[in-house]
C-alpha cells in the first residue's frame, strides 16, 4: 500500500514537474530553434514601472513611429473631445486597438445600467481627430447581429464574422461572407468566431486561432481560413502541457514584406501565468523561435515596424511594470 502511495506521489511530482518546466522555460532554453532558417536580433529590453497615476496608459499597445522607433503613447495625443455614440447613448469604455494608425473601440450605452449597447470602431489622426467611424453590427432584416474584433494590426482589423477594414480610412477591403436564410432569404454571416486572426491578403485567407484543451482532449490551434470557401484547415496544433495547459495565442501580427507572423501567447492557467513571443513560418507550416517571459505575466501583444522590426510587450505583475521588447528579423544566409 506504501508502495503504490509512493508511486502516485512520484508521478504526480512528475508531471507538475513537467508540466511548469514546460510552460516557462526561459529565453535561454529557447530562443531560436535550429534549422528554422530565421535569425532574430534582440534591440533593446525596456521596464516601465507601473503606478496608480500612470497604470491607465499600459493597457495601450506600443506602436512604431514614423522614423522606425518603438514607441509608448508619449507622442500621441489622447483626446477624447469627440463623440461617436449616436444621439441618446453616452460612451462607457474606450479601447485603443492599435496607435499607427491609431483606431478606438468604444462601447456606447443609455446608461452603465442599461442593455442597450452600441459599438464604434474610431480611427483617429496624430492631432487626435476623429477621421473616420464604423458602428460594429451587421444588419440582417430587422435584426443586428453582433460583431466583436478579433484581430487589428496597421494593415487590417478582422472581425467576428470575418469582415475586413482598412484602419486608415474605416473602408471595407473584405466583404462579410454571408447565406441565406428562412422564408425572406434573408442574409447572416457565414462565421461568428472568437478568439484571434490576422488577415493574410497576399494568401487570400486569414489565421485563426481556436483551441479546445482539457485533461484529455487536445483539439485545435491556428487555423487558416480560406477566404472565397469559408474551409478551415488546422495549420499549427496548440502547444500543450502534461496537465492541461496550453499556449493561447492572444494577438497576430504578420511582419511586414515577409512570410512569417508574431504570436502573443499567454500560458492558460488561472490567473497570470507566463507570457510568450513566437515567430510562425507561413512556409514552413511551424514556430520557428520563441522566448518565454515570467511566472505572473498577462496582456501580451505585438507589433510590426519596418525592415523586419517588431516589438512585443506584456504586464509582469511580479515586478509591477510593463515590458517592452524590441526586435528585428533576419532571414538567415544559405
Amino acid at each position: 500500500m506504501l508502495n503504490r502511495a509512493n508511486i502516485i506521489y512520484s508521478l504526480v511530482i512528475f508531471l507538475l514537474t513537467t508540466h511548469y518546466a514546460i510552460a516557462y522555460k526561459t529565453v535561454s532554453e529557447r530562443g531560436f530553434l535550429s534549422n528554422s532558417g530565421v535569425s532574430v536580433i534582440k534591440i533593446s529590453e525596456e521596464h516601465f514601472e507601473i503606478t496608480e497615476g500612470n497604470s491607465e496608459i499600459y493597457k495601450y499597445p506600443p506602436y512604431f513611429d514614423h522614423e522606425g522607433n518603438i514607441q509608448w503613447l508619449n507622442s500621441v495625443p489622447l483626446l477624447k473631445e469627440f463623440t461617436v455614440c449616436s444621439e441618446g447613448l453616452a460612451e462607457v469604455a474606450r479601447v485603443t486597438l492599435i496607435l499607427n494608425p491609431r483606431v478606438d473601440l468604444v462601447h456606447c450605452k443609455k446608461d452603465k445600467n442599461s442593455k442597450t449597447s452600441k459599438s464604434y470602431l474610431a480611427g483617429i489622426n496624430e492631432i487626435g481627430k476623429l477621421i473616420w467611424q464604423r458602428s460594429l453590427g451587421y444588419i440582417s432584416g430587422v435584426f443586428t447581429i453582433y460583431e466583436r474584433v478579433i484581430g487589428a494590426t496597421s494593415e487590417a482589423i478582422v472581425l467576428s464574422d470575418l469582415a475586413v477594414i482598412e484602419p486608415r480610412t474605416g473602408n471595407i477591403i473584405f466583404q462579410v461572407p454571408t447565406h441565406s436564410i428562412g422564408q425572406e432569404r434573408r442574409s447572416v454571416p457565414d462565421h461568428d468566431l472568437t478568439g484571434s486572426a490576422v488577415y493574410l491578403a497576399e494568401r487570400h485567407g486569414f489565421l485563426w486561432f481556436f483551441a479546445d484543451v482539457t485533461l484529455v482532449e487536445r483539439n485545435g490551434g491556428i487555423y487558416f481560413i480560406d477566404a472565397e470557401t469559408g474551409r478551415k484547415e488546422l495549420f499549427s496544433p496548440v502547444s500543450t502541457s502534461l496537465l492541461g495547459g496550453y499556449w493561447r495565442v492572444e494577438e497576430m501580427e504578420r511582419v511586414h514584406d515577409s512570410r512569417y507572423v508574431l504570436l502573443a501567447q499567454q500560458f492558460a492557467i488561472r490567473g497570470p501565468g507566463a507570457v510568450s513571443l513566437a515567430i510562425l513560418d507561413l512556409e514552413q507550416h511551424k514556430i520557428v523561435y520563441e522566448d518565454r517571459f515570467g511566472k505572473n505575466c498577462s496582456n501580451p501583444q505585438v507589433v510590426s515596424g519596418s525592415d523586419g522590426n517588431f516589438g512585443f510587450s506584456y504586464i509582469d505583475h511580479a515586478e509591477g511594470k510593463r515590458v517592452l521588447v524590441h526586435y528585428r528579423i533576419k532571414p538567415k544566409k544559405s
